[in-house]
């Protein structure tokens, strides 16, 4: 058979997809000022007073703020400055120069065990814009994140998806949508991107903040006001899921002001000259979506990440040939890249699957990320095609992988790939087994894994590619060699039954206001073990993720806020294993004791006070102490006492055994009439008097209110 003619097809390189409105910068470093300033009129009379706080750039430990005077802080940590005047011109204009110069945000380790600060519930809790406990919202969350090992790849996954899935629509800036919107039209501005990305991590309890500030846009060739995110994961994590930058964010944002939702901080008061006096506060170029106010002194940037590898051992194809191309990069610190593999026009050679990828980075941990290539079966046989695959990433410095498709090649054989073990532990030994025709002896072969890349040369027509892998769950193990094909096999890391939720208690009765707390006793198959674990009781929820060495108690405190019947809810995590217990426990009404009134009266010229009591929710063995003795407080007692002021303390328990006191002070006056009748002989001081006339004037104050 006559060979065909070789000539050169020059193809056209495909541009990148685009992975958000706007790519990241790799800016390390940046010093910028930004002009505070704005004029007060009024317009149908004359201000006579103002106070303003006007928000400035926040000071943290990536950005160091200069303002020149005084700045104040919110309970956020939000820095603002206020200004005064006590008769001041109108119009009234101010202008301040704040100069800022930060950093880039890393994130270089996180807590391999941490729990959730019972303070953060204000990061976790749903709002009218956030709305984390709607039932698809969070259904939605868990569908995205089911694959994740670590509480990182959750937030990666969750931001993954915004970026991906919502398109950036200019038009609806300044109309901020709430989540539930967001949810379901899945476009909008940086606002939107942030809400929605808050409402479905808050959904599965990671505490999330809003940031609000300023972000340099290569579109406009301006800073633009931009809103991104914060996430708790054992730290603090940037997440910016418009930009698309997760665990990192670049020097190019300058932070104003964060919190549990986007609040406006900029403050006015004033006193004028009469009634209907309009005033007007104009920002200038602050209001809207380009910050003509910032302008950037000096920055820095940082070369494009070039310790990477990007191959195939197959680089030439016979038409209808098949093989995978991977890329394998270790992490420095936790963060997730974009990128993508552009293909070819022109005469189509080489097509790839989706050619969009995000590959999530922890430090000291390799990543890999496959495509599949399969060349065309239909071309001209009097060419040899050549299509440079080109890497795009903002974060990657550009590569190509030239991949050659030659007719005269012969047609693939095919090969035999399986697994060793189709179920082991994380970090075991397992192997993929190969079966191989004549011709494909002394290639190379490869397995690529999450976490790694292994390869051997096949020098016989079965052969092994022996690996170990730290990845758990459902892993996918990707073979191909160096003339052509491609497998993808999937094992099981972790046992089946690789947690066990020992036991799960928590009181049958608790008591609204008392702090409570369930416990739980947890133990796995093997250890070291990744541990989720999720407790909820009504709407309060807690998490703990962590490493598990050995069988653990854990303690989950809460506090009811108010009575009726409630569930209580464990779910442990750990590699795709689920375990989980439920409880059913009743709520009481917390009981009160409090002093009713007091009435005095003479008998046989001793004066006795008639002491009852006001009751509510069933208190339980209620006890009034005065003058060094104790009574019951059940029903009304009868005492001698000294005239003047007295002190009671009460005390008495709820049903679930909590206990309460209060202090009381009473005061024991003279009655406005002196009774002739006598105390029955051998009546005890407790039982009530037989009085044939008593008129009271005594009266009882509370010195505080109840212990609880």
């Amino acid at each position: 058979m006559q060979k065909p003619v070789r000539a050169l097809a020059l193809l056209i390189i495909l541009s990148s997809p685009l992975f958000a409105q706007e790519l990241p910068q790799l800016a390390s470093t940046l010093s910028a000022v930004v002009m505070v300033q704005g004029t007060v009129t009024a317009t149908g009379g004359e201000i006579h007073s103002l106070q303003m706080n006007i928000s400035v750039p926040s000071s943290t430990p990536y950005q160091i703020v200069e303002a020149g005077e005084p700045m104040r802080f919110d309970s956020n940590g939000n820095g603002y400055l206020s200004l005064s005047s006590s008769s001041p011109p109108n119009p009234f204009t101010y202008s301040k120069r704040i100069g800022v110069q930060s950093v880039a945000r890393t994130t270089p380790s996180l807590p391999e065990s941490y729990s959730v600060p019972s303070d953060y519930k204000q990061f976790t809790s749903a709002t009218n814009r956030t709305q984390s406990n709607d039932a698809g919202m969070r259904a939605l969350a868990q569908g995205i994140t089911s694959g994740a090992q670590t509480p990182f790849e959750k937030v990666a996954l969750l931001a993954i998806y915004v970026n991906r899935n919502m398109r950036y629509d200019e038009g609806m800036v300044g109309q901020e949508k709430d989540a539930l919107w967001v949810k379901q039209n899945l476009h909008g501005v940086c606002t939107e991107y942030s809400t929605l990305f808050a409402a479905l991590a808050r959904s599965i309890g990671i505490p999330v903040r809003y940031v609000s500030g300023y972000v340099y846009s290569d579109k406009f060739s301006s800073w633009m006001g931009h809103s991104w995110a914060e996430a708790y994961v054992g730290k603090w994590v940037p997440v910016d899921p418009t930009w698309f930058e997760v665990g990192a964010l670049d020097a190019m944002h300058i932070e104003e002001s964060r919190g549990a939702e986007f609040t406006r901080r900029d403050a006015l008061s004033a006193s004028v000259s009469r009634a209907g006096v309009q005033l007007d506060w104009d920002t200038g170029e602050k209001n809207g979506a380009v910050a003509g106010n910032i302008e950037t002194t000096k920055a820095s940037y940082d070369a494009p990440y070039s310790a990477f590898t990007l191959d195939s051992p197959a680089r030439e194809l016979a038409p209808g040939g098949t093989t995978l191309a991977y890329l394998a990069m270790n992490g420095t610190d936790y963060r997730v890249i974009s990128l993508s593999l552009a293909g070819c026009t022109g005469e189509k050679s080489v097509a790839l699957d989706d050619s969009e990828r995000y590959l999530v980075l922890e430090p000291g941990k390799t990543s890999t990320m496959v495509w599949q290539l399969n060349a065309s079966a239909s071309l001209p046989r009097n060419y040899i095609y050549t299509c440079p695959l080109t890497l795009n990433s903002p974060y990657l410095e550009r590569r190509a992988l030239p991949i050659r498709v030659d007719p005269s090649l012969p047609a693939p054989q095919p090969f035999e790939a399986s697994l060793h073990e189709s179920s082991i532990l994380p970090g075991q030994q397992n192997a993929v087994f190969l079966r191989l025709p004549r011709q494909m002896r002394g290639k190379e072969f490869i397995a690529v894994l999450p976490d790694g890349v292994f390869s051997t040369i096949a020098n016989d027509t079965t052969s092994e590619i022996p690996f170990a892998s730290n990845a758990s769950g459902n892993v996918t193990v990707h073979v191909f060699g160096a003339a052509g094909g491609a497998y993808a096999l999937h094992y099981r890391s972790g046992s089946p039954s690789g947690i066990s939720l020992d036991s799960f208690s928590i009181p049958d009765l608790l008591a609204a206001g008392k702090p409570s707390s369930a416990q739980a006793n947890i133990s796995a198959q093997s250890y070291p073990a990744d541990i989720e674990l999720d407790f909820t009781f009504g709407e309060q929820s807690e998490q703990i993720m962590g490493k598990l060495t050995k069988p653990t108690s854990f303690t989950f405190n809460f506090t009811p806020s108010s009575p009726g019947t409630f569930g209580a809810r464990l779910v442990a995590l750990s590699g795709g294993d689920q375990s989980e217990e439920n409880h059913v426990s009743t709520v009481l009404a917390a009981p009160t004791l409090s002093l009713d009134k007091v009435e005095t009266a003479y008998s046989n010229g001793t004066l006795y006070a008639r002491i009852s009591f006001l009751q509510s929710g069933s208190p339980v063995s209620p006890t009034a102490s005065a003058a060094g003795s104790a009574y019951s407080a059940a029903a009304p007692i009868t005492l001698v006492l000294p005239l003047g002021k007295q002190d009671v303390l009460l005390s008495w328990s709820d049903g679930a055994g909590n206990n309460y006191s209060s202090s009381e002070q009473i005061t024991i006056s003279q009655p406005s009439m002196i009774s002739a009748a006598t105390a029955p002989q051998g009546c005890p001081l407790a039982t009530a008097l037989i009085l044939t006339a008593l008129i009271f004037s005594a009266s009882a104050s509370k010195a505080s209110s109840p212990k609880v």
